[in-house]
């Protein structure tokens, strides 16, 4: 039997692209994927062995993200105060912020700038391939990004620990 028949909880993770050498894709696509997967979620049943049907309730959806699945969700949720191409595409339908009970973050991504202030390697090898090779990359800054109308009922858990040594506190 699946976990989520003794738990009441099931888990579902997302699929999405990543940018590599072959398949070179810059965000916001990682983040469209995202998306596009909560919102198929809003109507999938479950998988089709599963005897009860629907697997789970649509209209209650916790959401974690780590690392960059943190900045992928604030990307989908909160709304940026600039504008950038393709930015526009991460809006999320009323449903699907309606049925968002809750978001975790753990360890994220929310102000790149800052990230390559304290580890300026990753610009190299991860921030100019993911993001373009910019000056500053302000415009995906979640941080300063607004709360989306109609997610304000959503709750908000910010996890990190103090001995993270990929991403720091700041």
């Amino acid at each position: 039997q699946r976990l989520a028949a003794f738990t009441s909880f099931p888990v579902a993770v997302p699929n999405y692209r990543l940018t590599k050498p072959e398949t070179p894709i810059k965000h916001p696509a990682h983040a469209e994927d995202v998306l596009q997967f909560l919102h198929f979620l809003l109507d999938w049943e479950g998988p089709s062995d599963y005897v009860q049907k629907p697997a789970y309730d649509p209209k209650k959806l916790y959401l974690v993200g780590h690392s960059c699945s943190a900045h992928m969700l604030a990307s989908v949720y909160l709304s940026p105060t600039t504008t950038f191409p393709g930015l526009d595409k991460l809006v999320p339908s009323d449903r699907l912020l309606e049925s968002t009970q809750g978001i975790i973050f753990s360890e994220g991504i929310y102000d790149i700038d800052l990230l390559i202030d304290s580890f300026p390697n990753y610009k190299s090898w991860f921030i100019a391939n993911t993001f373009g090779d910019l000056e500053s990359y302000a415009p995906f800054n979640t941080v300063a990004y607004s709360l989306r109308p109609g997610a304000g009922d959503v709750h908000w858990l910010i996890m990190h620990s103090r001995k993270d040594t990929l991403v720091d506190l700041k």
